[in-house]
């Protein structure tokens, strides 16, 4: 479903003026790296024609070293807490 530019807008002001989503939202849509629409066409063009597309596609340079922060800091805690994780578990039933 595309929303009308308005209600983009609209929405885009809804999530920011929330105190928890407001600074979030202001980075990543005020990011001061903006692309080239014709190399992110190009980009996504790729990804479409490839005989093995990707389920999931960062676009940008700012993505990827983001997303890998995140998700170390999701393995230390997942890490961190393994044995409360595999305790959960229980013994098999029989």
């Amino acid at each position: 479903m595309r929303l009308s530019l308005a209600l983009q807008v609209s929405e885009y002001r809804k999530w920011t003026s929330m105190p928890m989503y407001g600074s979030r939202c202001s980075r990543v849509y005020q990011t001061k790296k903006r692309g080239n629409p014709q190399a992110t066409a190009e980009a996504v063009l790729k990804v479409v024609d490839a005989a093995e597309p990707p389920l999931r596609f960062a676009l940008g340079s700012e993505v990827l070293p983001m997303a890998r922060g995140i998700y170390a800091n999701r393995l230390a805690t997942w890490e961190d807490w393994e044995t409360v994780s595999n305790a959960a578990q229980g013994h098999p039933m029989q």
